[in-house]
């Protein structure tokens, strides 16, 4: 473990050092996005009897009344090929990932200004 020396003489770990510095609190306007992004799944899904529960606390979601922490990953499938996206969802599941950004390369879809495919 990797210990950091502060100028007062205190020390710390280098986790506990990274733990205060890396996370940042999320934004209202993160929550919105996150917030309308869940919704928009949830809409997409057949309608059933159900009991859950979904609601936006402080800080953080809480589906069914549990904390949700997000751990996310990126994939850009314009450089994987087709036949190994669902090998790579997997691994990034596997890796204990829940939520995937898909980064989308715009001059795929606009290859000439106007012309879109």
């Amino acid at each position: 473990m990797f210990t950091i020396f502060q100028s007062d003489g205190s020390a710390k770990s280098f986790a506990a050092r990274r733990r205060e510095t890396h996370h940042a609190p999320i934004t209202s306007a993160k929550k919105i996005s996150i917030f309308a992004a869940v919704i928009l799944f949830a809409a997409s899904l057949p309608a059933q009897a159900s009991t859950h529960t979904f609601a936006v606390g402080t800080d953080d979601f809480l589906p069914d009344g549990q904390r949700l922490q997000i751990r996310c990953g990126e994939f850009h499938a314009a450089r994987v090929p087709r036949e190994y996206w669902r090998h790579r969802l997997q691994m990034a599941k596997a890796m204990g990932l829940n939520t995937v950004c898909a980064y989308l390369f715009w001059n795929l879809h606009e290859p000439t200004p106007g012309e879109y495919t």
